[in-house]
Order: C-alpha cells, then structure tokens, then sequence
C-alpha cells in the first residue's frame, strides 16, 4: 500500500530562530536525492550554529519517509522506524507549535503505515518489535494509536467495560484533535459498538452505530457491525424476558431504517417468532406470534406426537415462563379430561432428565388449562420433592453444586416444601464446612442468603466459614519475606524467580480474598504473566520506586518490565501476601479511588500474574488472551450484582479498610451512600469518582468502631442501571448488613 505525502515542500517565511530555511536541504529533496538530504541535514545538526535547529530534522524525517515508500520491505522498515523517531524528536523540540497543522496530515500518515507495521509484526508473532513500534507511537505522537491496541486487548479478554471506558476517552480526544478523526473515528465506533453489545448493552451499542452510520454512510464496516448486533439479538432473544424482546425488536427496526437492509425485516420475523418461547403475551406481538406457530405446526408433515417433541426440546434452550407455549401445546393436541397428553408430556420430560424444563412446562399447564389444574399441582409437587430428594445425594464437587443450583430453579415458590429445602440445605452446608470446601460453600451459601433473607442458620453457617476459612487458608498461606524467590542478581540485573510454593501461597491467598468478596475464586496464575509481574517488581526494587511507565534510564530497565509494570498493581515496602493486602486495603492520598482493590475483585478476571522481592509485589490484572480453555473460561457475571469491601453480612475486623467501596456494572455518577451503625447514623466522606479500574466503584471514609458486636447498614443509591433491550435507565437503590468479627 502506498502513502502519499500531501504536500512536497513546506514553504516558511521565518528566517530567524529554529524556523529558518535550509534551501540547500529543500532543493536536494525536490530532485529525490533523499539519501544524500538525510546526510547533509545529519551534517547541519552538527555544527554548534545549527544544533538547535529544527528544519534539518524537518528535513531528515520527509526524506526517510519518502525512502519508506521506495525502498525494499527490510530496508524500508528501518527507514520508517527512523521516521517515527524524526517525527517524536520534532515534535518535541518544536514547542511553540510552529509547525502545528501544516504537518499534522504527514504525522497522520506516519501513524497509519507505523499501525500497519506494528500488526504485520502481530501477526508475525513479533510481539516485542510490535511494541516496541507502539512505544514510539505513544512517546511522540497523540497516544491514541496505543489506547485504541490497549483498549481492543480488554475487549478480547473479556474486559468490554473497561475497553468502553478507554474507547469513550479516545473518541472525545478525536473530537478535539481533528488530525486523528479519519484515522481511528470509524475504529473506535465500531470498536465501542462490539464492547457495548459482548455486554448485551443494546441501546449503547446502537448509539455508537449510528454516530458511525451518521459520519459514514453506506460504510461496507460500519454495515458489518450492524449485522453483528442484529445476529447478537435474534441468536439471544432465549436469554430475554418479553419485554426486552419486543424492546430489541424496536432495535431491529430501527437499524433496518437506516441502512434500509431488507435482511433487518427477516430478522424482525425471526424475533417474532422466538416470541411464542418466552412468554404469555396480549399484545399484538402476541398474537402474530401464536399465528406463526400455527402455520409452522400447520405446514409441518410430521405427526401430532412428533410435533409435540420437536416443541419439548425447545425447553432444553432455556427455561422460561412457557404459558404460551403450553396453551398452544394443549389447543393443537385436543386434551381429554384424563389429561393424557399433559402426561406424556411430563413423562418425556421426566425420562430426558430435564427436570426443571418439567417443572416450567406444568407450571405453564396450569395457567393455561385450568380444569386439569388439581392433577397438574400434584404432578408438581411429586416433581420437586422427587427434586429434593436428587440433591440430597449429589456430592460436594463444583459440577454437583452447579447442579444444586439449577434445580433450584425449579424449587422457588412452593410453600409447601419451603421449610424441607431450607432444611435440606442447612445440612448441605454443613457437610461442606466439615469437609472444608470453602469455595463451593461460600457460592451455596450467597445463594441461600437471598433465598432465606435474614435466616440465623445461614447466618450462623457464614460466620464459621469466615472463621475457619481465615484460619485454614489466609494464615496457613501467609509468606515469609526470607521464603519468596530465588535466583536475583542485581548487578546482573537478574529479577530471579519466584519460589512455587510461593506461588501456591499467593493464589490461595488471592483467591480466599476474592471469595470473601463474592467473586470467582478459581483463579490461576500464568507464567508469561508471572514473568511480566516479576521483571516489573525487581526494577521497581532496584530503584526504590513505583511508576506504571518506567524511564528508559532506570537501572536494570527493560522492555519486560515495562511492560509487567504497565499492565500490574505495583506495591512497594512489602511483598508476598502482605503486600496484596495493601492493595486491597488501597490506603495512601492517591489511591481515594481504591483502583488496586478494584482490580484485584474484578468480577470476570481469572488469570493473573505475580511477581515479588522482599519489599515490592506486582500483580498483572490484564493483558494475555489464551488458548488454554481452562485459563480461557469467561466468567460468568451477574450485570445486577455488586462487590463490596467490607463484602456483606461476617467480615474479619482486621481487613476493615479506612476507605469502603461499592463496585457495580452501573452509573454510579450520582450515586448516595448512607450509613448507619447500630442503628445510628454515621456521617460519610464521599471519595472523587474515577472510572477505568474494572467495575465503576464509589469510595467513602468514615469514623468507625471496627469491633465485633457492632452491626453497620449500609445503603447505595440512586444508581443508574441500563437494562438489555430497554431505552431508559432504571435507578436501583442496595441494601446490606457489615458485621466485623474477630478472627483471633
């Protein structure tokens, strides 16, 4: 791909100071002698007279940009990394701005070719020349081109919020700066529109496509990306209750208007369809729906009972409020008073072992054909004490509780067995804190806390979990700093390696905290990452000192370590353990937006990276895409879940920070914090919000009794929450109980 370069000589009035003009240099540049311009201009710099000067290097970096376009692949990288580095050089020493627009379409021109380069080295798998073309990027130019790759890095690891975050920066810095606009505007839409819809942020995403339609109409990318959204809705349409069907609907609608793809109304039909699935409707989507069914079942060769299994395994899709579905069911199958056909229903069900499919369709029967209504209610309660009894015998494993959990769906709202589970699950609980299986413990017993609000047993269960786990995990895992690694050399600038017991220790110790917030608590550690984590930690050491962006003139400088300190939580006094619970602790005037706590919770992380000396720690948050399906697990997160610090309900008195955070995939703008402790309120200090660390997060202090007895209640409010599929925000107001206890 050719570059031209939009002018071929600069023509400046100036004849004294740094601007004066160098004919000699212009003329030899006009005839194409680029090399010989390149070494005249090298030869101008050198006299003391002209040392100061900027139009040799003005000069310099025209030519070696021109020898990029001509010259052969090899050489003509080297000629552009020397542009690069011209163009930084110029527009660092050109402080009044002298050549500001003029030359802002070529530095433009530099960055695209140098993008290109950095992802033909990608793609080489030369990730170190990459970044090192990225680093030349960002140290003279506008910074973009390395937050748009760093941005586009969060989406592919599953971080699409914070790739939001970083995107919506960029674009309001495009805004401003009209010489990146054509460059990365049409990326960056396109980009925001993908991170919006990862998250099923409809409406966000929507926006981010039309602002690009807006700009760039008929852009066969921007087209693309509107398929995307329109696949995304019908393909998960399943996963949605009525209402943000016919919201998304609306969505689809509205993108078939502005681009005016007919394949938009066949997708609408598609929608309308999966409608009959997932709920009773009234309205006129309703009633399309069911006439759509009709034709489908009507137009269908196949036998009545062949019909009948085709519909039931929809339910193996999703369970879902099926009243329509089995109002339909019984109309085209003519049931008889005996209702045989509601039993061979259930009893295909039943056979398939999908139990909780059985229990949504009954439960639908009984709306929809009321005089079968006594047999129906007694089949459901054979169904959920034959349910019952399939989870007292389930093991203790991950894939058991997993398990438990999804036959708990079709449990909820029976009063008649509510006290037998509620039993059951007190025993199921305190067969796993006896075989001290923390983990699955800690995810049953958050689920039975919001089933059982306020029940003492569940209560009383959480308190020895925080006990025991304390004391089996936390202490047991503590580092000694004499015990942490192995192999430094500092005047070799050697960062050594991390003992693996260590390593164990420290993922204990990482993932026991993360359970006590509530968060995935499976997490690994990579050694890529750990490598990163360790070459940052050891440079900070070395010179005593933190920064997320070393100076190239640091002792022991390299590119490793400054990319590990770039993409870690830095501590610096401590190490192992003890420094991790500094990060989450995040005391310090700079840290009043707990940003090292936020990252070390961040709900959908599960690798990380480690590294540590005596007196410095570093943890890599982010920045690796595997191919390990293990490490490669996405997270499941709950968007109308929170994590706080203190975390809700028994929290050990001796990890109660001075500053308390509340985390939320939400608008936390003006979000209000009141506190009250025994009953009395307590005035709150609200920290300034920064977003960027994972979940937006308000932070407050307070003056507290942290001692055990005192009870606090916290309430967050006035939150602003996006639902899928809806235009406007809901406000969402939290509440949650913090009981210290003393683990001593």
């Amino acid at each position: 791909m050719k570059y031209l370069v939009l002018f071929s000589v600069l023509i400046f009035n100036q004849l004294n100071g740094q601007h004066r003009p160098f004919p000699a240099l212009e003329k030899l540049y006009e005839k194409g002698s680029y090399e010989k311009c390149i070494e005249k201009s090298s030869a101008f710099l050198k006299k003391k007279k002209f040392s100061k000067e900027l139009e040799p290097i003005k000069w310099q970096l025209l030519s070696n940009f021109k020898l990029s376009e001509i010259s052969e692949s090899k050489t003509s990288t080297s000629y552009l990394l020397k542009t690069l580095r011209l163009g930084a050089r110029l527009k660092k020493k050109d402080k009044d701005d002298f050549y500001g627009n003029e030359m802002n379409a070529f530095f433009e021109q530099i960055e695209i070719k140098s993008l290109d380069l950095a992802d033909q080295y990608e793609t080489e798998g030369k990730k170190d020349k990459a970044e090192i073309v990225y680093k030349l990027l960002t140290e003279g130019y506008t910074g973009i081109p390395w937050d748009y790759k760093k941005a586009m890095s969060y989406i592919d690891d599953y971080e699409a919020r914070s790739a939001i975050v970083l995107l919506t920066d960029i674009l309001n810095r495009i805004q401003k700066e009209e010489s990146s606009k054509n460059t990365f505007e049409k990326k960056v839409l396109i980009a925001l529109t993908d991170a919006n819809l990862r998250i099923n942020q409809y409406n966000e995403s929507y926006k981010a496509f039309e602002m690009a339609n807006n700009l760039y109409p008929n852009d066969h990318e921007i087209l693309k990306s509107a398929d995307a959204i329109i696949n995304s809705i019908v393909e998960n349409t399943l996963r949605f209750q009525t209402d943000e069907v016919i919201a998304n609907k609306k969505f689809v609608s509205m993108i078939g208007n502005k681009t005016g793809k007919s394949v938009f109304s066949e997708s609408q039909n598609r929608i309308i369809d999966s409608l009959v699935l997932v709920s009773s409707l009234t309205s006129n989507d309703a009633i399309t729906a069911k006439e759509k069914s009709k034709k489908i079942l009507e137009s269908n060769g196949k036998s009545k009972k062949e019909n009948n299994l085709l519909l039931f395994k929809l339910f193996q899709v999703k369970t879902v409020n099926t009243a329509l579905l089995s109002e339909l069911i019984v109309e085209y199958n003519d049931v008889q008073p005996q209702n045989t056909c509601i039993l061979s229903l259930y009893n295909f069900l039943i056979n398939e072992e999908l139990l909780t499919s059985a229990s949504a369709f009954l439960k639908g029967c009984a709306i929809s054909y009321p005089k079968g209504k006594k047999t129906i209610i007694n089949l459901q309660d054979k169904l959920e004490l034959s349910i019952l009894n399939k989870v007292k015998y389930l093991g203790n494993s991950r894939e058991a509780l997993d398990k438990i959990l999804l036959y708990e769906k079709a449990l909820k709202g029976n009063p008649a067995i509510y006290k037998k589970k509620r039993e059951l699950y007190l025993e199921k609980c305190e067969r796993m804190l006896s075989d001290k299986n923390y983990s699955s413990l800690s995810r049953l017993l958050n689920l039975m806390k919001s089933e059982f609000p306020g029940d003492i047993g569940f209560l009383l269960l959480q308190k020895k979990l925080v006990l025991q786990d304390y004391k089996e995990t936390y202490l047991v895992n503590y580092t000694n700093q004499e015990d942490l690694f192995t192999g430094r050399n500092t005047d070799q600038c050697n960062p050594g390696k991390v003992k693996s017991l260590t390593n164990q220790k420290f993922l204990n110790t990482l993932n026991y905290f993360r359970r006590l917030a509530g968060v995935y608590d499976s997490c690994v550690l990579d050694d890529d990452l750990n490598k990163l984590a360790q070459n940052a930690a050891f440079l900070m050491c070395v010179n005593e000192e933190l920064n997320h962006h070393p100076p190239l003139n640091w002792k022991c400088y390299s590119e490793t370590a400054s990319k590990g300190a770039g993409s870690s939580n830095l501590s610096l006094g401590h190490g192992g353990t003890s420094a991790l619970l500094g990060q989450l602790t995040d005391n310090g005037s700079l840290n009043y937006s707990c940003g090292h706590r936020r990252w070390v919770l961040n709900p959908v992380r599960s690798v990380f990276g480690f590294g540590t000396t005596e007196t410095s720690m570093a943890l890599c948050v982010f920045g690796k895409n595997f191919n390990d399906p293990v490490k490669e697990k996405k997270i499941i997160w709950d968007q109308l879940n929170y994590v706080a610090w203190p975390s809700a309900d028994y929290f050990p008195e001796s990890f109660i920070p001075q500053r308390w955070s509340f985390s939320m995939a939400a608008n936390l703008e003006d979000a209000k914090v009141t506190v009250k402790c025994n009953g009395k309120s307590v005035p709150v200090i609200l920290e300034i919000q920064v977003t960027g660390y994972a979940l937006n997060t308000v932070v407050w202090e307070m003056n507290s009794d942290n001692t055990e007895n005192n009870v606090y209640e916290i309430t967050v409010s006035n939150i602003k929450k996006y639902v899928a599929g809806e235009d406007k925000e809901k406000i969402l107001t939290y509440t949650y109980k913090v009981m210290p206890v003393n683990t001593n």
